[in-house]
């Protein structure tokens, strides 16, 4: 009796070594964890910048960059046509793509994704998604698998609009129809993973999309761990997690002993210190150049951000058209800065307030007080305004309130457009450093009606020289996070905008 007391006892040890040790390392699941929570899983409604890499999971758009060469190519479209006023593009579906809930995607479907920037049915208010609502007058169907997307004016860049998962994913005409009519927004694509469970302040847990059209993933399930701050770190040397990012850099070593990988691809994010150009003190160029010479990036940038970061000189970060190691602002002089308050011809301390967002990428409050304490050694008095929400911190910018603010935008596209028409074309409609200049805004138009790509390069470095000379803010560095990978996971890889690609992933 007691030797089968004891087997049960030994038994029952085991079963739970072996649970401990499935669970533990899941052959089935990828823990990715993120330091922010969605407030939804809607492409179309204000969203933190780094939300796109679960979207891009889920959702999908008509094209892609190539992996190799970073060149558009037919993704859910099979085929494109062009009209010879280059203002008509006749985009074919692939047929036989499901949605997750297995209805076909059809012409109708990407109608309805894309019809709020035509139909002015709608109140969105992220940024990106506006450049849509410019540059598109309406959509044709003309056929189940065929439609043609007119434009108000010519857009050399359009595909690669249509390529980005930050834009253009395809939603459900179904899901679109009953949300643009105030129903609820169910986040149905046709992505290689689908939505299984949401339990909010944990975890976001997506499983494979079995009827997916490209190669079903290998992988049956992807959970997206909330986990806060620097305890990821920790939590990926213990095994507990498979792949976060951005990796700071004294973990490096830690990673590297432990057999971690560290992914990172060429910057296309820029940050800014960006000024309220409209009101004082900024609206004062002098000002706003002695706050650029008070300033020592090159230290900041390489102290605090650790290799997540390199300093910025022009507005284009290095992976996109334009980029030229020629342009530079102002160097960090504090002696000038000084000079530049005088020449402004305000006297005293020059007030300002700083808005800062707490959970940017860097996570750093470290470097926005060291920069303010740059700022206050030249004659200035900024005064912090710390945000824990990214909404409350997006309308107190919005609505014109600091004087300065950090801010920055990923180059989706991964064309000039995608960083400069946004920022500083002056009649766009969240040119939230209110910057006009019309030689900037005359050039930005140019850029974009021009499809000779040697001589877009020369306008956007033209573009660039006048920003460089006005000052609407300060380039502060050009961002690519480092994403840290378990040594079980193989084939892992990143997409050209830094997105991580789970389709191919093996676990061993």
């Amino acid at each position: 009796m007691k030797r089968k007391f004891y087997l049960l006892i030994v038994f029952v040890v085991i079963v739970a070594v072996l649970v401990y040790v499935l669970n533990r390392n899941n052959p089935e699941k990828i823990v990715y964890a993120i330091s922010v929570e969605p407030e939804n899983l809607n492409p179309f409604l204000p969203q933190y910048v780094d939300f796109p890499l679960i979207f891009s999971q889920i959702f999908e758009p008509l094209f892609t960059f190539d992996y190799e060469t970073s060149a558009v190519k037919p993704n859910l479209a099979d085929s494109w046509e062009l009209s010879s006023d280059k203002k008509a593009y006749t985009i074919y579906l692939k047929k036989g793509i499901l949605f997750h809930n297995g209805e076909e995607l059809t012409s109708r479907d990407v109608y309805d994704t894309f019809s709020p920037y035509f139909l002015n049915n709608h109140n969105f208010k992220n940024l990106e998604p506006s450049i849509l609502s410019e540059i598109l007058q309406r959509i044709e169907i003309q056929g189940k698998y065929k439609l043609v997307f007119y434009l108000k004016r010519v857009y050399s860049p359009f595909l690669k609009i249509l390529s980005s998962p930050f834009i253009s994913c395809i939603i459900s005409g179904r899901v679109m129809h009953s949300f643009l009519n105030g129903g609820e927004f169910k986040p149905i694509g046709t992505g290689p993973f689908l939505v299984k469970d949401w339990i909010k302040g944990k975890s976001i847990l997506l499983e494979k999309n079995k009827r997916y059209w490209g190669k079903i993933p290998r992988i049956n399930c992807l959970e997206f761990k909330i986990c806060r701050h620097w305890k990821r770190h920790d939590l990926m040397v213990e095994g507990k997690i498979d792949v976060t990012s951005p990796v700071a850099g004294n973990y490096f070593r830690v990673f590297e002993e432990n057999n971690i990988s560290i992914f990172k691809n060429i910057p296309i994010s820029l940050v800014c210190i960006c000024f309220n150009n409209r009101k004082n003190p900024f609206k004062n160029i002098y000002l706003r150049k002695a706050a650029l010479k008070a300033i020592n990036r090159k230290e900041i940038v390489y102290y605090i951000n650790q290799g997540n970061a390199i300093p910025a000189d022009s507005p284009l970060p290095p992976g996109i058209l334009g980029h030229s190691k020629e342009l530079k602002q102002e160097k960090y002089d504090p002696p000038v800065a000084r000079r530049y308050i005088k020449l402004s011809g305000v006297k005293g301390k020059i007030k300002a307030t700083f808005a800062f967002y707490s959970e940017f990428a860097f996570r750093s409050k470290g470097m926005i007080n060291t920069i303010i304490r740059q700022l206050n050694k030249s004659g200035f008095d900024v005064d912090l305004i710390t945000f824990d929400s990214w909404n409350e911190y997006d309308r107190y910018i919005k609505n014109g309130k600091a004087d300065i603010f950090l801010d920055g935008i990923k180059n989706s596209i991964l064309d000039p457009d995608g960083t400069l028409y946004p920022l500083f074309y002056s009649k766009f409609p969240e040119n939230i450093m209110n910057y006009n200049n019309p030689e900037v805004d005359r050039l930005l138009i140019k850029g974009i009606t021009t499809f000779d790509q040697k001589e877009r390069e020369k306008v956007y470095i033209k573009i660039q020289e006048l920003l460089i000379k006005d000052t609407p803010c300060i380039f502060f560095n050009f961002y690519s996070p480092y994403f840290g990978v378990s040594p079980r996971i193989k084939n892992f890889r990143l997409s050209p905008l830094s997105l991580p690609d789970f389709k191919e992933v093996i676990i061993e």
